[in-house]
């Protein structure tokens, strides 16, 4: 398993110390910066890159959607809120891992 999932798995765990509080939108933004983080320092980030695209491209697919948009914001879109959002993001991130091959290092 990647670094990338690991640690979204943390984050589930306990989201307060993360992100402040279980929220989808800062979950992205979380992911921005740890994205961000690995680029400015050069580090390759193997397989994370492939499956954060990948998976923007399954939800698009998942629920239907033509526009660009991302991840965060379509399952926020059909989610009543942050919090359930946030949730909702891990069953639909389980769901894409059962069918995800992860790329070969």
């Amino acid at each position: 398993m990647s670094k990338l999932i690991n640690l979204l798995y943390e984050i589930k765990k306990k989201p307060a110390i993360y992100i402040g509080e279980m929220s989808i939108t800062k979950l992205s933004m979380f992911l921005g910066g740890y994205h961000y983080a690995y680029w400015e320092l050069g580090i390759a980030q193997s397989g994370d890159d492939q499956l954060l695209e990948a998976f923007q491209g399954w939800i698009q697919t998942r629920f239907n959607v033509q526009i660009s948009q991302s991840w965060n914001n379509i399952i926020l879109f059909h989610s009543p809120n942050e919090q359930e959002a946030f949730e909702n993001f891990y069953e639909l991130l389980n769901e894409f891992l059962e069918s995800y091959d992860e790329p070969k290092e």
